[in-house]
């Protein structure tokens, strides 16, 4: 508190003293009590805060004094806020053909290291302190046709949303979209056998599942 403040200030910052003016017109005290969790009586301290006036009537002198507990810092150090948590978004990237027997998408066809994956993926983000949205992106390559290709993605994004809720995820925070084979990540040749061609395109047969949260337990 700044020093040359009027009483009337000081009625309207903190109220009137505890203590009557009596004989000591130019002396004022208050008694603060503050929640100190662990401390003082019944996780409270009680300080005394004194105020002296000059001859005009200025405040000009203050003073603490440790009531309870008498060995108590006066005032009490307050904790330091804790710092906002940053909002985070994270991205993880499964193949398909690890997901998914081939040119398949129902949850009979998700494959043994698929399932594992998805287990694995649930249990970090049941760790997190708090998830927003969980979205699940289907990708395909551009073998067949484009309607088939956005169906087959939708069908696994949703396969997967499915999962991932069986595992304890918020079922209404997760939503599945299918991309089809409007965003590759590989440009392929088609010089070589289609066996060939598969296997150069898979990196654009994935799913996608992009978090939006933060924290973790």
């Amino acid at each position: 508190m700044r020093a040359g403040l009027t009483k009337d200030d000081l009625y309207y910052l903190i109220g009137r003293p505890h203590y009557g003016e009596m004989w000591r017109p130019r002396e004022w005290n208050y008694l603060f009590h503050f929640h100190t969790p662990g401390q003082g009586t019944n996780g409270v301290t009680t300080c005394q805060f004194k105020v002296l006036f000059d001859k005009n009537m200025f405040s000009n002198e203050t003073y603490w004094h440790a009531v309870d507990p008498e060995n108590a810092t006066c005032p009490p150090q307050q904790p330091a806020p804790a710092e906002p948590m940053q909002q985070q978004h994270h991205r993880y990237t499964l193949s398909a053909d690890v997901l998914f027997a081939f040119d398949r998408s129902s949850e009979q066809d998700l494959q043994p290291r698929g399932r594992e994956e998805l287990t694995e993926l649930a249990a970090q983000l049941r760790n997190f302190e708090q998830l927003n949205s969980i979205t699940v992106i289907g990708h395909t390559d551009y073998l067949g046709s484009d309607a088939y290709n956005q169906n087959l993605s939708q069908q696994r994004a949703e396969t997967v949303r499915r999962y991932l809720a069986a595992q304890g995820l918020p079922a209404d925070k997760i939503r599945a979209v299918g991309m089809g084979e409007s965003q590759p990540v590989k440009q392929c040749d088609n010089h070589g056998g289609r066996s060939q061609l598969i296997a150069c395109l898979q990196p654009n047969r994935r799913v996608e599942i992009q978090v939006d949260g933060y924290g973790r337990r």
